[in-house]
């Protein structure tokens, strides 16, 4: 069974999402710069600072779910926010591409 919510804003029931392993506060300098991994705030971190999202259903802030396009199979999409996002934006970071060798 599920716990009841507030009404949600931004999404609905049945919409696709994705959400980061962590609570960004979403008003400090980083998170408005777009750098929600480096919040000053970190709320929680599931699994350990509150509990882990291997569950039906988990209770987060809706700032944190992230819209996941049709286009996106769920397999594709749990490899956005930590296992593919977080590389791909260092290597962004250091201006690496396929020329360079890394280790």
């Amino acid at each position: 069974m599920r716990p009841p919510v507030d009404q949600p804003r931004r999404f609905k029931e049945g919409d696709r999402v994705c959400i980061t392993a962590f609570h960004a506060c979403g008003v400090c300098e980083m998170c408005r710069q777009g750098y929600v991994a480096y919040c000053a705030r970190m709320n929680d971190v599931y699994g350990f600072t509150c509990n882990g999202a291997h569950a039906q259903y988990i209770l987060t802030p809706e700032a944190s779910p992230l819209p996941l396009p049709e286009s996106v199979s769920f397999e594709q999409g749990c490899l956005v926010p930590d296992p593919v996002g977080t590389p791909y934006h260092a290597h962004k970071r250091m201006g690496t591409n396929a020329t360079h060798t890394v280790a």
